[in-house]
């Protein structure tokens, strides 16, 4: 509904001018929800737009969301293409595991794991055949291959999305699965990692520095980039 999400939602809008468009945007504020929505009828004047505020991070809501994510065509007719988006997530509890309580932990796989792997399957299961182009991308990071001091929760979540996703990609042979990693991006996360007390100093100074500098990642580039490889094919499922 915000930052990259928001761009992704943008960013498929203009790709798929001049098509058919049935998009649904789910998320936990249902007033970003319906700006972003504006933003994609704009881009896109014959999109339908569907808003589903949910909150992902919640076990009992999520198979409420993984039916509104995946709605079926009117009778008689059939999607060509079908393609989730799946960003949401958050970046946990920061500090040094040794400080973390079980909740601290359960909270944040919860939210990263469990919620984003349920939602993609259930869409592979909607839509993956040999009629309907079904793209599953799921967002992922360095922090899925690379160990940070201080983000433990964070860089956990993301190596067993990645595997999970890789697994969801060997099972769904009419699927097409892709991890798209999008870079340091000037989001709102990263703010809150620059300012983050938790955070280890070396790991803060080196957010600080990459807002002050430029040193990121334009959230609008990556996401066309992200949405342009989904449609195109060009990578290995998985």
């Amino acid at each position: 509904s915000r930052g990259f999400g928001r761009e992704l939602a943008l960013a498929a809008a203009r790709a798929l001018r001049g098509r058919e468009l049935h998009a649904v945007l789910l998320g936990r504020s249902r007033a970003d929800l319906s700006a972003t929505a504006d933003l994609v009828r704009d881009v896109h004047r014959d999109a339908s737009v569907a808003v589903e505020a949910r909150d992902l991070s919640r076990l009992e809501e999520l198979p409420a969301a993984a039916a509104a994510a995946c709605p079926q065509p009117d009778a008689g007719r059939a999607y060509r293409t079908a393609l989730l988006f799946n960003n949401a997530g958050s970046l946990g509890r920061l500090g040094e595991l040794q400080h973390m309580d079980v909740h601290d932990l359960h909270d944040a796989f919860t939210f990263n794991i469990t919620s984003a792997c349920f939602l993609s399957a259930r869409f592979a299961a909607a839509y993956a055949s040999p009629e309907c182009d079904t793209v599953v991308v799921q967002t992922s990071s360095i922090c899925g291959v690379r160990p940070f001091a201080t983000m433990g929760p964070y860089c956990t979540a993301k190596a067993a999305r990645d595997m999970l996703h890789s697994v969801l990609a060997l099972e769904s042979p009419h699927a097409r699965v892709l991890s798209y990693a999008p870079g340091p991006m000037d989001t709102s996360m990263l703010a809150e990692l620059a300012a983050a007390p938790s955070l280890s100093p070396e790991l803060r100074g080196a957010f600080a520095s990459a807002r002050a500098t430029g040193g990121v990642v334009d959230a609008g580039a990556s996401a066309a980039a992200c949405v342009g490889l989904a449609l195109s094919g060009g990578f290995s499922s998985g």
